[in-house]
């Protein structure tokens, strides 16, 4: 389940009207060619706040929170820094992993 944090609360994810209802896509080795499977995870861009959060809980008493700091264009808004478990993993201005796909390996 994918939870955004708005105003302080934990709202869980659903827009029946998007093709990712439930804030997330799931690829099979199939559809990407890969071996593994992969997730396409939506990021809070409902809150105005400066660094939004993003809660994955993965229904094994797991959860990951992401936190993201947008830059916020008339037309555009990107991902500026990335965040998981307070852990920085992404950083535009410091070029820390600075793919362009934002892949990220989730593993336990």
């Amino acid at each position: 389940k994918v939870y955004y944090v708005l105003d302080g609360k934990e709202q869980l994810f659903y827009r029946g009207n998007l093709t990712a209802a439930r804030g997330y896509l799931v690829y099979t080795p199939k559809e990407t060619g890969e071996r593994y499977y992969s997730l396409r995870l939506f990021f809070n861009i409902e809150s105005k706040e400066e660094v939004t959060t993003t809660i994955v809980d993965w229904g094994d008493g797991h959860r990951d929170v992401f936190k993201v700091a947008f830059i916020r264009k008339e037309n555009r808004i990107s991902q500026r820094s990335i965040w998981l478990n307070d852990s920085l993993i992404f950083d535009l201005q410091k070029k820390i992993d600075s793919t362009t796909d934002y892949i990220f390996e989730i593993k336990r």
